[in-house]
């Protein structure tokens, strides 16, 4: 599990630099755009392991399929990294993902098929990605779908299933457990992000504390020289009217004196 977890940091690490440079100093941004590009790797990952498995069991369609899914994460990467545009990157990944979809359930059985809940991907990342208005978008499209493979059966117009079908229960156990795996890949992938963002969240607010306390120091030592000052100016003022007070006194004094004088200058 330790080697699992170090594993997905570095994957973490390396999916950085796919990040458009505009999101690196805006921390929401940042978290989704890795978010959305660590999705995007780990389906890319899943299909290749899903392309093989459907070459064991000789469908040909869903290799091809898959691997069309696959080679269209690079673009989407590269689209997002020029762009930064969450909603053309999200809607391309969901057009590619419905055709993808639409061409493995079409060789599987069609509504029988167990592929069928792997759509829930479709909105999912619509919602996560670009907001409640794509994901209510990419459900209503996912769900016209199912209904049309329904119409689709119950009219007696049954789909193909282009593979060996020997190996039908192999097929379905694999696609469930794979369902399973992608799920908690995705949970890890966000399980690690947010233990991430909460770190560098308590390394801010420790930093924030710190620069607290200094601003109260630095209040508190402002206080002090405030006090200083204060009592300086009350000492000076002290000084000020006590000369004032001896200046008025001699002043007092020497009025007689200089009216002596000068009477006696005018005798």
């Amino acid at each position: 599990m330790e080697r699992l977890l170090h594993d997905q940091r570095t994957i973490l690490q390396w999916a950085e630099m796919l990040v458009p440079s505009k999101y690196l100093s805006d921390e929401r941004n940042l978290r989704k755009a890795r978010l959305m590009i660590l999705f995007y790797l780990t389906t890319a990952i899943f299909l290749i392991g899903f392309a093989v498995l459907y070459h064991l069991i000789d469908y040909r369609l869903g290799v091809w399929a898959c691997i069309y899914g696959a080679a269209v994460v690079p673009l989407l990467l590269f689209v997002f990294h020029r762009t930064g545009s969450f909603g053309i990157t999200s809607a391309v990944f969901d057009i590619n993902a419905i055709v993808m979809f639409s061409m493995l359930i079409y060789g599987t059985g069609g509504i029988n098929s167990s592929i069928v809940p792997w759509l829930a991907i479709v909105p999912a990342s619509g919602f996560v990605f670009d907001g409640w208005k794509r994901g209510l978008m990419m459900s209503i499209v996912c769900f016209a779908e199912i209904v049309a493979l329904y119409i689709l059966e119950t009219g007696g117009n049954h789909l193909p299933q282009l593979f060996n079908t020997e190996h039908v229960q192999l097929l379905n156990l694999v696609v469930q457990l794979g369902l399973m795996a992608y799920i908690f890949m995705i949970l890890l992938i966000y399980e690690i992000s947010r233990e991430r963002t909460i770190k560098q969240l308590d390394a801010l607010n420790t930093d924030l504390s710190q620069r607290k306390r200094e601003v109260e120091l630095q209040r508190e030592a402002l206080s002090e020289s405030n006090v200083q000052i204060a009592n300086i100016n009350a000492d000076l003022e002290r000084k000020v009217a006590s000369r004032t007070a001896k200046l008025q006194q001699a002043k007092k004094e020497l009025d007689p004196f200089l009216y002596e004088a000068a009477h006696a200058l005018r005798r």
